[in-house]
């Protein structure tokens, strides 16, 4: 194991305006992926519509791998790239202001705290740069490559590499302060609450250590599913909700096998048992502008006993699950969410998202496939968010909140699912594709998705390479 020094940052003036600053961190900083150590996906400050483009920056011929994020701290915007580079742009003018070309590949999202920049590569090193000039202050190796975003807790950097090592290092001096091994790849980015440490590894069990000392608290029960890859848990109320990649059952295109046909359509509480195939047969159009309480947000009785059934189904058939809920404290099944295997094309499954009144989006069925709001007390989706027209139940959507807000992307803006902002309180959706924003898209089929960030008037969604930055069209104008 090597060590190198880290440099010493930031003294007199500087450290104070970062500890007044930290007084504001949620509304303005989104500084690490899914805004914070829970990775709840969400965060108070709003960006009203209607939105106009404020500056992009292709990344072409470098490529950022689509687990990546925009990360923003102190007004700046952070990105790593798959050639091992790290960019610091202007979030007002979208000016570089630095890049470090210090690193190997980079994987995933980077981090930001105490006026520092924390990365993992493929190389097996973790780097801490300065957030102001991007100079390297620190380069820890370890025993194997890194895929997962730093979570950035209690004064540690921690993330775990394709050995199965997990490592705790102190952000202010690079010290390793602890490390625990588990003997399977860890792809799955950690998240915290409460003194504890949750991540993912490849044998598809859910681990809690203790963050000050990297003692396990516990190890769940092997979940049904084929990877944790990508993603990470999110901590909501008390619970570790988790979602491996699963695989699709010949059944959802062919309709041969499995006992319920085409799934996940048939799935009790699904479209066909819950409206029948009069209803479905009138298609999206029709059945759209007859559900008018269900678009402005309603669940109806029908659908809310529905749910009894989705639960009973996963119960029968628990391989077919794909959202699992730990309690927190001892990291048992809680309990067996209503959910739908769907919006998934690249394997892994979005988390969810924390909205502004404590609830949690989460894709569903419905007319077609939306997404919906999750009461965890009671168990049941509570409300629907149906969008404006048909998607598609393979392909990946991302989800982030701010303020009454839901950010909803899918990784090409205009393509076959809805890509869009759903205001929770006027329960509309609003359009982000504006004319003359000239963003290139591709293929979609490639690992995980990017979701969007939000912060200081401005939200931050990366397409195929190019950093597409927009904010409302009364700032621009």
């Amino acid at each position: 194991m090597k060590m190198e020094i880290w440099g010493i940052m930031f003294a007199g003036a500087a450290l104070m305006d970062l500890a007044a600053f930290g007084t504001v961190e949620a509304d303005m900083n989104w500084s690490q992926y899914q805004h914070d150590a829970r990775h709840s996906g969400f965060t108070s400050e709003e960006v009203n519509p209607p939105y106009k483009l404020a500056w992009k920056y292709c990344f072409l011929p470098e490529r950022v791998a689509r687990r990546v994020q925009a990360i923003i701290y102190e007004h700046r915007v952070f990105i790593g790239t798959q050639q091992g580079n790290v960019y610091c742009f202007d979030l007002d003018t979208g000016q570089v202001l630095w890049k470090n070309e210090d690193s190997t590949s980079i994987q995933h999202s980077v981090g930001c705290a105490g006026g520092k920049v924390f990365f993992g590569s493929l190389d097996g090193c973790i780097y801490a740069l300065d957030c102001g000039t991007g100079k390297q202050l620190c380069k820890t190796h370890t025993v194997g490559p890194f895929t997962v975003a730093p979570l950035l807790a209690e004064g540690k950097v921690l993330m775990g590499n394709h050995r199965g090592v997990f490592y705790a290092l102190d952000q202010e001096t690079g010290d390793m302060v602890w490390q625990y091994e588990i003997h399977a790849p860890i792809l799955n980015t950690a998240a915290y609450d409460n003194g504890k440490v949750f991540f993912g590894g490849e044998d598809i069990r859910i681990y809690a250590l203790n963050a000050e000392t990297g003692d396990q608290l516990w190890v769940s029960e092997q979940l049904w599913g084929m990877s944790m890859k990508d993603y990470c848990p999110m901590v909501h109320k008390g619970h570790v909700i988790v979602r491996p990649m699963t695989s699709f059952e010949a059944e959802i295109y062919t309709g041969v096998h499995g006992k319920y046909g085409s799934w996940p359509n048939s799935l009790p509480g699904g479209w066909w048992p819950v409206w029948g195939p009069g209803k479905w047969g009138k298609g999206f159009e029709e059945r759209y502008q007859e559900a008018v309480e269900e678009r402005a947000g309603n669940m109806p009785v029908k659908l809310l006993e529905a749910q009894e059934a989705v639960i009973q189904h996963y119960q029968e058939m628990p391989e077919d699950q794909d959202m699992f809920v730990l309690d927190a404290e001892t990291g048992k099944i809680a309990l067996i969410p209503p959910h739908f295997r769907v919006n998934a094309m690249h394997g892994p499954v979005t988390p969810p998202a924390e909205d502004v009144d404590g609830y949690l989006i989460v894709p569903w069925v419905h007319i077609n496939h939306c997404w919906a709001r999750y009461d965890i007390a009671k168990n049941r989706l509570v409300e629907l968010l149906i969008p404006p027209r048909p998607t598609n139940a393979d392909e990946n959507l991302n989800v982030s909140c701010g303020g009454r807000y839901v950010f909803i992307f899918h990784c090409e803006e205009g393509n076959a699912n809805y890509t869009g902002v759903y205001d929770l309180r006027k329960r509309e959706w609003n359009s982000i594709n504006t004319p003359g924003d000239n963003v290139t898209w591709y293929d979609n089929i490639q690992s995980g998705g990017n979701p969007a960030s939000i912060a200081c008037s401005k939200f931050l969604h990366i397409l195929f390479d190019t950093l597409v930055v927009k904010t409302t069209r009364e700032e621009v104008d």
